[in-house]
């Protein structure tokens, strides 16, 4: 009788373990988009399985940590991950996409509704838009969808803020269409 062959499995933290079986999932599914509204600590196993899904072409939007607390080797903090922030993060080339964060209507469970706040809020708003620009092309890059993001940024007239964009860039990227009451999409990108 052929002994049986042990296969040696990296100890996974217990929090992490429900995350590790859904990016697998997310893996096997062949998902084209991940949204990853969460921040923690790096976990070895955790980034294999996104970096096998970024080798594969699968797209994360993943929510960024606060500005003040950016440490280095952060859990979602590595290229080929497009990161959000609600507010207060600007910057140049690879910085964090900013979406509204801020009182957002949302569902709860048991079908109710309350407004939320936060990066997570944000990163699903993104996480969107990037859902819609893949059903137009399925073909783009996390480059290309970052970029288009950035491009056609706009500056939220409540503040110094600015946003992405959701018409603005379906319009970019099919090449026509009108947004905001008939102005063309053409007059509002910011580019960054």
């Amino acid at each position: 009788m052929a002994a049986e062959q042990e296969w040696a499995v990296p100890p996974v933290p217990a929090p992490f373990l429900p995350l590790a079986r859904a990016l697998t999932a997310a893996l096997d599914s062949r998902a084209q988009i991940v949204n990853l509204s969460l921040a923690g600590p790096a976990d070895p196993l955790l980034r294999q399985l996104i970096q096998e899904g970024l080798r594969r072409g699968i797209l994360f939007i993943g929510a960024a940590p606060p500005e003040t607390e950016r440490p280095e080797g952060a859990f979602l903090q590595f290229d080929g991950v497009i990161e959000v922030a609600d507010d207060g993060i600007l910057g140049g080339p690879g910085a964090p996409l900013r979406a509204p964060g801020r009182e957002i209507l949302t569902l709860l469970p048991g079908g109710h509704y309350d407004f939320a706040s936060g990066t997570s809020v944000a990163t699903a708003h993104v996480t969107g838009i990037v859902a819609l620009l893949l059903a137009k092309n399925s073909k783009l890059t996390g480059t290309a969808v970052y970029q288009l993001l950035r491009d056609t940024t706009v500056r939220v007239e409540s503040g110094d803020d600015d946003s992405v964009d959701a018409c603005g860039a379906v319009t970019a990227l099919i090449g026509h269409g009108l947004c905001h009451n008939g102005t063309p999409d053409t007059s509002r990108v910011a580019k960054h």
